[in-house]
């Protein structure tokens, strides 16, 4: 039988059976939106910070890559924007071992205090610097799919 307007009068379709469920969907939605907006002011907030520090300040995710840089990390390195954001941290790392154990460090203890490392600047110099680095979460982990954030500052040894 065709499904049409008539049909669902005739069955004498309950509204009221399934008002209920359209509350608890419509509270579910609100409480998505409401995440979703804590989430990206979580990162924007992040962002402004890391953009206006004079600090080298960089936001990698919890595989090693980096997602954001700031104009002084650039300019101790020498790279740009281009050239770090979605690379692996471990690509500048003179020894890469070294970059994945600060990710693993981090990653155990939740943050790193003066970790010292040596990076390739863009001209193949070596840097020896220190790094501080503490996980970042951005919501209240309810949201699937969510990777920890890290914000470091390197500094010149």
């Amino acid at each position: 039988m065709k499904a049409t307007v008539a049909n669902a009068v005739e069955t004498k379709f309950d509204v009221a059976s399934i008002r209920p469920r359209v509350a608890e969907l419509e509270r579910d939605d609100l409480e998505n939106m409401l995440a979703y907006q804590r989430l990206l002011a979580g990162k924007n907030i992040t962002r402004t910070i890391v953009r206006q520090s004079k600090d080298a300040i960089f936001i990698s995710t919890g595989d090693g890559r980096f997602v954001d840089v700031n104009q002084p990390l650039m300019e101790l390195l020498g790279y740009n924007v281009e050239d770090m954001v979605g690379q692996y941290i471990s690509n500048i790392c003179v020894n890469p071992a070294d970059g994945d154990k600060l990710q693993q460090e981090v990653e155990q203890k939740g943050y790193v205090v003066d970790y010292k490392i040596r990076l390739f600047k863009k001209d193949g110099t070596e840097l020896s610097c220190t790094v501080t680095s503490t996980v970042r979460w951005y919501n209240d982990e309810s949201i699937p799919g969510n990777q920890p954030l890290f914000k470091s500052w390197v500094r010149k040894a």
